[in-house]
């Protein structure tokens, strides 16, 4: 019973991990906002920018903590 159950807690991680490609593209846009928001403080609005433009994140280092 115990690989049972082990084998349904993959199968509901690996479920949950691939419905997640298929989340609205509204919310991936606020999910990279509060990451932005999180990791570049008040520089968010450049970091999202230049990923929106970029397609990648910027490099430079946080300049408030």
């Amino acid at each position: 019973m115990k690989g049972d159950n082990e084998m349904f807690n993959l199968t509901k991680r690996s479920m949950d991990h691939f419905l997640n490609f298929f989340k609205p593209k509204k919310d991936k846009d606020e999910d990279i906002k509060d990451f932005c928001q999180a990791e570049y403080k008040k520089d968010w609005y450049a970091a999202y920018m230049t990923f929106k433009q970029e397609g990648r994140f910027p490099n430079f280092i946080r300049r408030t903590l």
